[in-house]
């Protein structure tokens, strides 16, 4: 199964400085439709091994890049490419979409 990855304030920009399209997911412990949607970025993970990197931030560890990023709403996922974020999804979304973002700005 691929790899999601864990990033913070003090390594993320490392992390999406790469051509491969890059999903963050800002999240925290007591998000519940963030812990929903585990399994859906597992699959999504798994799917696009070696193609796409996804990275979990936790806001409440990393309050610097939240904030660098507005997140205001849990959960949110950004698609990052090259540095740039392409696009946004704010709240629990089902795989499906997740899939259909991807295949729209990657």
């Amino acid at each position: 199964m691929a790899e999601i990855l864990s990033a913070n304030d003090l390594n993320f920009e490392s992390f999406i400085q790469t051509e491969r399209m890059v999903i963050v997911d800002f999240w925290a412990p007591t998000c519940a439709p963030c812990r929903l949607m585990e399994p859906g970025l597992e699959q999504v993970a798994s799917n696009h091994e070696g193609s796409v990197r996804i990275l979990k931030v936790n806001v409440n560890e990393s309050p610097k890049t939240s904030s660098r990023y507005y997140v205001r709403t849990l959960p949110t996922l950004l698609f990052i490419k090259e540095g740039e974020v392409r696009t946004q999804i704010v709240g629990a979304v089902n795989p499906q979409q997740i899939e259909k973002t991807l295949s729209e700005v990657g």
